[in-house]
Formats: C-alpha cells, structure tokens, sequence
C-alpha cells in the first residue's frame, strides 16, 4: 500500500508546485527535505479542508509517502536552480 501511495504522491501535480516553490528560498540541501515535509503537510490540510477527509489510519502512510515524493520534486527543482545558477555564474566569468 506504501508503494501506491508513494507513486500518488509522484503524480501529485499541487505538491510538486508546493515543494518547488518552497525549495527555491533555501540555499543548502537541507532544504530539500524541510520543503519535502511542509509540502506533504500542505497537501494533507489542502485534502482536508476541501471536505475529502482521509481515515486516520492511512494518514501516517500517507505523510511518510508525500516526504519521500515531495523531497524527490523538491531535488529536481533545487538540482534545476543550482545548473542555472551556476551556467549564469561561469557566463559571466
């Protein structure tokens, strides 16, 4: 179940926007992982508040699964920054 929960999660279209956005005002990658955890919190209070409640004995799972997804987008999109940045840094040279 963890397993299709976590490939959900990878899908998640409004976590990868949460967990990028968030990434991008962090400069070490530590902030892969913090924006990873407030993406999947995020996520679950958006679920919640639209009325869609989760049972409360898959929302553990649910979390766990939405930190590993989210910090995956989160890397992709700190990993992005880094090329451009670094691209832009070596053009100026």
């Amino acid at each position: 179940m963890l397993m299709a929960l976590l490939v959900a999660k990878l899908l998640d279209l409004i976590g990868f926007i949460i967990a990028g956005t968030i990434v991008l005002f962090f400069k070490s990658k530590w902030g892969i992982v913090t924006s990873g955890a407030i993406a999947s919190i995020a996520t679950i209070f958006i679920i919640q508040a639209t009325g869609r409640s989760l049972p409360p004995d898959i929302i553990a799972s649910v979390f766990f699964a939405g930190v590993i997804a989210h910090s995956i987008h989160a890397g992709i999109v700190y990993y992005i920054k880094q090329l451009f940045t670094k691209k832009k840094s070596k053009s100026e040279v």
